[in-house]
């Protein structure tokens, strides 16, 4: 079966919850990346199941999070085609610069990333808040 990557629509907000549960075990931001900046996040589909996604927003810089791809789908091109389309929707908005938010997943590996002319900033720290 086709995987289809298209744009986010409030239907799918079920599904993409569950995707990231059983990957991360929690929800953290998504309920709030879900409802705000409509358009710019995308999905990849196969059925009626989500697969992988890019959760987006924008301020003066574009940001992705949540980018991810289910265990039985990783591979980097479905990921590359994903970014690649949500960084087409930034620039489309006029945001040029983007920064991408990862969990530990070995599938998003320093390699895929500098392939697709990513380059980690290892000079920062991200220390969230708790409680």
């Amino acid at each position: 079966m086709a995987v289809e990557i298209r744009e986010l629509r409030p239907d799918d907000h079920d599904n993409v919850r569950r995707l990231w549960q059983s990957l991360s075990g929690s929800e953290n931001d998504i309920r709030q990346l879900l409802s705000h900046q409509t358009g710019l996040s995308i999905i990849a589909c196969q059925g009626d199941g989500v697969i992988g996604t890019v959760l987006c927003r924008y301020d003066e810089h574009g940001y992705q999070y949540h980018v991810a791809v289910g265990d039985d789908w990783a591979n980097a091109k479905l990921a590359r085609e994903m970014v690649n389309k949500a960084m087409r929707r930034f620039l489309a908005k006029n945001r040029k610069k983007c920064h991408i938010h990862l969990t530990g997943r070995p599938n998003m590996n320093d390699e895929f990333w500098q392939g697709a002319k990513w380059c980690p900033k290892t000079d920062w720290i991200h220390i969230p808040a708790v409680g």
